[in-house]
């Protein structure tokens, strides 16, 4: 998931900034900041399609208690499911739910410039763990720092400003969740008197750090604001099985008929649909050990092939009349035409597959 101040979703750029960041990022859920969006404008069927960032597309906001249109949290509903508990004008706090389950607690945070106003913003949070037994993580732009080394430029921050925001963190027990990337999120893009500022952060529990021990998060490039989106990681590597697909160019070897042959040729033992499905498994191991397995390992000798006849090119040019090397050039121009066959059956085939999939 991911949180950014984007600073004006309406703008056709930022939606393409946006939805650049969900693909990049591979992302389920993004919490979209500061969005200069009246509520009106979501009447408009043509409005909501054309600032869909998920193909299946389920959102939350809280534009009815602001003009700005301060906070808008987009979820891919084919994956999970935000249930959203308390809405106010500068918080969207809720549950992330998936495959009917309970899963996290999600706080979106878009915190007022006005300290006074950030008070209300620390009590509702104090207010807003509906279920203490799951991991919770706030994320947004909290308007304020931690420490005075946290900004760069600009006035130097007093220690009372940043009193309140420190007293919820240490009430709460939340934890600032390690990060890479920037260390200042924020930056008033100015020459004469920069000034850099971490205002943008994640904060989690303890039962956050427990469940989710590997996760982390990241301040990625500005982009098309002056505000860093932050990129909510898991930490967990998944190892993707991709699904065997059998080749229909395979059929064109001599020794696939050869394994083939080999295999189903032993003797059945046992259940004949148990042995069957062995064979299916040994027959595919085999193949596997095959150059010609890959479509890479085709290319790979057809692109040596085509070095060959370029060489025997060569040497035509100084002996033409030279019996073998006319035999060699037109057995391998039989041979780049079988193997260009083979290639061009792979792409037309995984065409095919591609568009059944879309289907």
């Amino acid at each position: 998931m991911a949180v950014w101040n984007i600073r004006g979703f309406n703008h056709p750029d930022k939606v393409f900034a946006c939805k650049n960041l969900i693909h990049s990022f591979k992302l389920d859920l993004v919490c979209i900041l500061e969005n200069h969006i009246n509520v009106q404008s979501l009447l408009d069927p043509f409005f909501e399609s054309s600032h869909s960032v998920f193909p299946s597309e389920s959102s939350c906001h809280n534009f009815h208690l602001n003009s700005s249109g301060r906070i808008w949290i987009k979820w891919n509903s084919s994956k999970l499911c935000f249930k959203p508990a308390l809405i106010t004008s500068q918080l969207i706090s809720g549950t992330i739910w998936v495959a009917r389950q309970p899963i996290l607690q999600l706080s979106a945070v878009y915190a007022s410039n006005n300290s006074t106003d950030r008070k209300g913003l620390w009590a509702d949070i104090s207010n807003s763990n509906h279920d203490n037994k799951l991991p919770w993580a706030l994320i947004g732009d909290f308007n304020c720092c931690r420490y005075a080394s946290e900004k760069l430029g600009g006035a130097p921050i007093t220690m009372s400003a940043l009193k309140d925001f420190n007293d919820l963190i240490f009430s709460k027990g939340f934890k600032e969740l390690n990060y890479v990337g920037f260390k200042y999120s924020w930056y008033n893009q100015r020459n004469d008197n920069p000034i850099h500022i971490k205002l943008d952060r994640v904060l989690v529990n303890d039962l956050w750090l427990e469940s989710f021990a590997e996760s982390y998060c990241s301040l990625q490039n500005h982009s098309c604001s002056d505000h860093c989106p932050i990129i909510l990681h898991s930490g967990l590597v998944s190892q993707v099985h991709h699904r065997f697909l059998f080749k229909n160019y395979w059929s064109k070897m001599d020794k696939f008929w050869a394994h083939l042959i080999d295999v189903f040729s032993k003797h059945s033992v046992g259940n004949p649909l148990t042995h069957f499905t062995a064979s299916l498994k040994l027959l595919k191991e085999c193949i596997k050990k095959e150059a010609w397995f890959s479509i890479n390992g085709v290319k790979k000798y057809l692109d040596g092939l085509l070095c060959k006849q370029k060489e025997l090119l060569g040497l035509l040019q100084d002996d033409h009349n030279n019996m073998r090397i006319n035999m060699a050039y037109k057995e391998i121009n039989a041979d780049i035409a079988n193997f260009t066959s083979i290639f061009n059956s792979w792409i037309i085939q995984r065409a095919k597959v591609n568009w059944l999939k879309k289907r």
